[in-house]
């Protein structure tokens, strides 16, 4: 079976709905092997998301995951936030080779710290055999706080598969957080039970509040809610995927996905369609997930990906950005394109005031960051966060070419004073 790990408050590996498929052997309590008791502030959080990944099927009992039959690896990482529990969650745990995916549903607004990434980079390099290990993300619910989930270092790298929320009319959920480095959606259900429908899961035996009448032992939910759902939807459809292709790469897994979504929301604004005919959204990446299409791609002929090159190229001057300020790049280099980085130093105290526009060779424009963007939970101002550079990353440009003209523009629509100093490109492809 496919081993689906879930970072997250612990899980309750005693549930009735879950403990048949409980991996204890693979799971962690901080950053050692064991039971990983659930905790912390939000305690019932993991064994929720365990319920929507894989509560058993046909056992009579609760409800169905979406991987019913996966191994459920769990680590009570939030509870401790250990940089070693990390390590042993995302890379050097018992056991960690054969864990195929792992749930990481929780964030920051804002952070640069690289060490996230840099243990993700050795764990799709060595794990699963060198096939890597597929690292899902939830977007983040502060959409109504103007977040922006391009601020976050830990989901805006190329390792990182970031999930939007959709809810029941198949649009953008009023809190998911929007970003042009979020790769695909997944039902959220509504922000609360009154406003339409939320997701059914699993609860840490005997503690829910929100269930039904039937469920005397308390043992389930009817409300769980936001991308923290959404995101084990896809690590549940990933372990399908994978126990249908064992060979993908973690690349390989989130080109399917990209190819095979569906676009919903068709009216919403902000659609693009790149030149390799993909269409794709801020507040949702390349669309819904579509499990079962991406099943027959993998299976009908699909080709794993070449290895992933590299190219960069950048620019240093020194303009005062007046109303919009268009840097050129060119880039001599052809490959077809899967993520591009933008690093983008702007001397500014008003950095959340600037919109920032991506366009490549092709034409296609995206935005990596728009204005208003909030990036402390507590609305600290904190607006020079782009000086010395800022990351700012996306996958909208996938199979697009690398080479040629690419331009850079900042629009202060607000007149702040501010410098454009840098601008650097590095596009990872095949």
């Amino acid at each position: 079976p496919i081993i689906v790990q879930i970072v997250d408050s612990g899980v309750d590996i005693d549930h009735e709905d879950l403990k048949s498929n409980i991996d204890l052997n693979r799971s962690l309590n901080g950053a050692i092997q064991g039971d990983p008791q659930p905790g912390g502030y939000f305690m019932p959080h993991g064994t929720m998301l365990s319920g929507i990944a894989a509560a058993r099927a046909f056992n009579g009992v609760g409800v169905r995951g979406i991987a019913p039959f996966a191994k459920i690896a769990g680590s009570n990482w939030l509870v401790h936030q250990s940089l070693d529990g990390l390590d042993a969650a995302w890379l050097s745990g018992n056991g960690a080779n054969e864990i195929a995916v792992t749930n990481n549903s929780w964030g920051t607004y804002y952070t640069i710290d690289t060490f996230y990434e840099e243990i993700m980079q050795e764990g799709v390099k060595n794990l699963r055999d060198g096939k890597g290990r597929v690292y899902i993300f939830a977007s983040g619910n502060a959409r109504v706080q103007n977040a922006d989930a391009n601020t976050q270092y830990v989901i805006n790298n190329r390792f990182a598969l970031v999930v939007s929320g959709l809810n029941h009319k198949n649009r953008v959920a009023e809190y998911s957080t929007p970003g042009a480095n979020v790769w695909i959606t997944a039902y959220g259900g509504a922000s609360d039970f009154d406003d339409g429908p939320t997701i059914a899961t699993a609860y840490p035996s005997g503690d829910s509040t929100k269930t039904w009448d039937s469920d005397t032992k308390k043992n389930y939910t009817y409300a769980m809610a936001g991308t923290s759902a959404a995101a084990p939807m896809v690590t549940g459809a990933v372990a399908l995927l994978l126990e249908a292709c064992p060979n993908l790469g973690w690349r390989d897994v989130k080109y399917v996905l990209a190819k095979t979504a569906k676009k919903v929301d068709s009216n919403n604004s902000r659609w693009l369609t790149n030149q390799a005919g993909l269409h794709f959204n801020r507040n949702y990446g390349f669309g819904l997930i579509d499990t079962k299409a991406a099943i027959n791609m993998c299976q009908n002929g699909y080709s794993n990906l070449p290895s992933q090159k590299w190219v960069e190229s950048n620019i240093t001057l020194s303009k005062d950005i007046n109303d919009t300020e268009s840097v050129d790049i060119n880039v001599n280099h052809d490959i077809k394109i899967e993520w591009v980085e933008a690093t983008v130093d702007i001397d500014t105290q008003n950095a959340s005031d600037l919109d920032i526009y991506l366009t490549s060779p092709s034409g296609t424009k995206v935005q990596l960051i728009q204005s208003g963007t909030e990036v402390d939970e507590y609305h600290i101002p904190n607006g020079d966060w782009m000086s010395g550079g800022f990351r700012f990353s996306t996958g909208a440009l996938l199979d697009e070419s690398s080479s040629g003209q690419w331009s850079v523009s900042v629009v202060n629509s607000k007149g702040v004073a501010a410098t454009l100093k840098s601008v650097s490109l590095k596009i990872y492809g095949y």
